[in-house]
């Protein structure tokens, strides 16, 4: 048989199985519930349904973790997260359009498989339409949650650039006397011995106020060796030689005045920054309680039993969350 008449068997026989299901074809209509998660019931028809499109190429997760399931699991996988999904949007009050859905549905394949983390193929609109408003149900809850996470406060743009004090300006000034143009270094040194921090040092010395340059920015009264090694220099020592202009300086620090933090004009990238870190924090909160409140209310039969059942004990794989794939 050609490649190409394999192809369209499978195409035509895939269309028939998924004519077969309706709107709701995620619910059960039946007494054969093998998944109940609260309310909602999934029958052992519904499961088949996805297991065949998945072993038809009609859909397939886009992840690492489905290569190491079956069939069974991954449908499983994708119908119950699809349920806690909506079920959690209805509990956060988000509110799900049919036009939305119908939308998204109707929209290219590519977009429903990034909205979901599937890659689906050749499903029919009753399929689409259910994986459209799971992805929708997980966009509002990431909305409901995101807009409860507080206004980064000033308190903290102060703390933040606190700990990232590169980017923090705190002016300082220095009172500074400085004998320059010495011709060596160890000549320099010696003079500094034999004058001492006092009066005759004072008496040879330029008096100089230099003010500390915002990180990053060029020094315009010194050369940037002489001022790091004044700022870096404690009160009432003599410091140096520090080489400057061709020759040699030598300089006491007589007083340091030290002004209060003062945040950058533009706090734009701190707020960015606090904000995502506060998303997360509240996004990673939100997961676990989710998780672990719907694993809960999710009960399986024998032979149906996968991780995101209440009768398991293995851990959750990471797109058991309101958030993956949107």
């Amino acid at each position: 048989m050609s490649t190409g008449k394999l192809i369209t068997r499978t195409t035509t026989a895939l269309a028939l199985l998924l004519m077969v299901c309706s709107a709701g074809c995620g619910k059960s209509t039946s007494g054969s519930a093998v998944v109940r998660i609260g309310d909602v019931s999934i029958d052992r028809t519904t499961v088949a349904h996805w297991e065949e499109a998945i072993k038809a190429g009609a859909i397939a997760t886009i992840d690492s973790h489905s290569s190491r399931q079956s069939t069974r699991e991954q449908a499983l996988e994708l119908l119950i997260s699809a349920h806690w999904l909506t079920g959690e949007a209805a509990r956060e009050g988000v509110t799900i359009s049919r036009d939305a859905v119908r939308k998204l549905a109707n929209e290219p394949l590519t977009a429903l498989a990034k909205a979901t983390g599937q890659r689906a193929k050749a499903l029919a609109s009753p399929d689409t339409e259910f994986l459209a408003e799971a992805a929708l149900a997980a966009r509002g809850i990431r909305k409901a949650v995101s807009s409860r996470i507080p206004a980064v406060t000033e308190a903290e743009l102060t703390d933040y650039y606190t700990r990232h004090h590169r980017v923090l300006f705190r002016e300082e000034t220095r009172t500074t006397d400085l004998i320059e143009q010495l011709n060596n270094r160890s000549s320099a040194a010696a003079l500094g011995k034999r004058l001492g921090i006092g009066k005759q040092f004072a008496s040879r010395a330029l008096h100089e106020t230099v003010n500390q340059q915002t990180p990053g920015e060029e020094e315009r009264n010194f050369d940037g060796e002489l001022v790091r090694a004044i700022f870096a220099a404690p009160l009432h020592v003599v410091g140096g030689p520090v080489r400057y202009a061709g020759h040699w300086v030598i300089f006491v620090v007589r007083q340091a005045n030290r002004g209060p933090y003062v945040l950058p004009t533009d706090v734009t990238a701190a707020e960015s920054a606090l904000n995502v870190a506060h998303q997360q924090v509240a996004l990673k909160a939100f997961s676990a309680k989710y998780q672990r409140e719907w694993k809960t209310r999710t009960i399986c039969s024998t032979r149906f039993v996968i991780a995101n059942c209440s009768e398991s004990h293995e851990q959750l794989p990471p797109q058991a969350t309101p958030f993956g794939g949107v």
